[in-house]
C-alpha cells in the first residue's frame, strides 16, 4: 500500500530539511514524498532537490509559476499522484518516526476512510513548549466519540474543528468524492474538509503523539490572522448553503463568532472594512455583538485613549 506524502513549501528556512527527514526517517518506507515549491521566487527547491538527490525514486519535485497557497498546492500534487493513501506534512513540522506505520495499520484493519491522531508542540530549537495547551488539545479529541454517525460527528466537529491535518491519512477515494480542498476558502479550506470527510466517511483515531508542531511567529496562522477568518466565514456560507440540514442549528453560533472575530481584527488592524462586518453583525446577530462589546469595553475605552493623546 503506498502513501503519498504532500509537502507544499514557500521560502522555507533550513526546518524544511526537518520535516523531509522525518519522512525519511518512517518505519513504514512504502511511501513517495510530493514537494511542491508554491512559487518561492528562490532555490529552495534546487537546495532541496540537491541534498535529497540519492532518493530520486521517492521524491518528486513540482514547481508552481504562481503563487497559490497551501490547499491549491496540495491539491496539484495529489493530481500527479498515485497511492492508496495520502498523507499531509509542512515545512516546519516534524512527523515521529512510527507515524505511516502506525496509521497504515489501522486504516486497513478498521477499514477507515482516514485516521489521525494528537500532536505537541515545538520551537526553532526541537524544544517542547506550551505543554498544558496541546495536552489541552489532545484531551479534547479524547473524549470525542468517534463511533458516532456521520451526521451527528460532522455537527460536533463544525461546532468544535480538532483534527489536525498533520496528523492525519486520509484515502484516495475519500478524497476524490469529496473533490479534494476548497482552496478558494483560504482558512476554512482545512475545517471543510474534514467537515465533509467526515459527513461521507469512517473516521478513526489514534491516541498516540503524531507530529511536532513547530510554533513561531511566521505560522501562516498568525501572517494572515485576519484573511484566514475571512475566508473561515465564506466556508460557513458555502456550507450553510449546501449541508443546511445538516447544521442548520449550529450555524447561527460559529458564525456570528467568525463574523466578530473578523470585526475585532480589522479593527484593532484600523482596517475600514471593519464597517463591513460590524454591519453584517448588527443586522444578524446584535445581542451578541452587545454582549461582547460590553464584555469588551475597558479595551475600547483603552483604544480610544490612545487615539486621542
Amino acid at each position: 500500500m503506498t502513501v503519498d506524502v504532500i509537502l507544499p513549501i514557500y521560502k522555507p528556512d533550513n526546518n524544511v530539511f526537518k520535516a523531509i527527514d522525518s519522512v525519511i526517517n518512517q518505519t513504514y518506507d512504502n511511501w513517495i514524498l510530493h514537494i511542491v515549491d508554491d512559487a518561492s521566487g528562490d532555490n529552495s527547491l534546487e537546495k532541496i532537490r540537491d541534498k535529497y538527490d540519492n532518493l530520486n525514486g521517492k521524491i518528486k519535485y513540482y514547481q508552481l509559476e504562481k503563487n497559490r497557497r497551501q490547499a491549491f498546492a496540495r491539491n496539484y500534487a495529489i493530481s500527479k499522484s498515485h497511492g492508496e493513501y495520502i498523507a499531509f506534512i509542512d515545512q516546519d513540522d516534524v512527523w515521529v518516526n512510527e507515524k505511516l506505520e502506525w496509521q497504515v495499520n489501522l486504516i486497513t484493519k478498521g477499514n477507515y476512510d482516514a485516521v489521525h491522531g494528537n500532536l505537541m508542540m515545538i520551537n526553532n530549537n526541537d524544544e517542547v513548549v506550551f505543554r498544558e495547551k496541546w495536552e489541552k488539545e489532545n484531551e479534547g479529541r479524547r473524549r470525542v466519540e468517534w463511533q458516532l454517525s456521520n451526521k451527528e460527528l460532522a455537527m460536533k466537529i463544525f461546532f468544535e474543528p480538532n483534527i489536525r491535518i498533520i496528523s492525519s491519512m486520509v484515502t484516495r477515494k475519500i478524497f476524490e468524492k469529496i473533490v479534494g480542498f476548497k482552496y478558494q476558502f483560504f482558512g476554512g479550506e482545512d475545517e471543510l474538509f474534514w467537515f465533509e470527510i467526515v459527513l461521507h466517511g469512517k473516521i478513526g483515531y489514534l491516541d498516540k503523539i503524531l507530529f511536532k508542531r513547530r510554533e513561531h511567529f511566521n505560522n501562516a496562522l498568525n501572517v494572515y490572522r485576519t484573511e484566514r477568518l475571512i475566508g473561515y466565514y465564506k466556508a460557513i456560507q458555502y456550507m450553510k448553503v449546501k449541508y443546511s440540514p445538516v447544521i442548520s442549528k449550529l450555524i447561527p453560533i460559529r458564525e456570528r463568532e467568525i463574523l466578530y472575530s473578523v470585526t475585532s481584527n480589522l479593527f484593532k488592524s484600523k482596517n475600514i472594512f471593519f464597517v463591513k462586518y460590524l454591519i453584517k453583525l448588527l443586522s444578524k446577530y446584535p445581542s451578541y455583538l452587545f454582549f461582547k462589546l460590553y464584555k469588551s469595553l475597558n479595551n475600547i475605552k483603552v483604544f480610544y485613549k490612545g487615539k486621542i493623546n
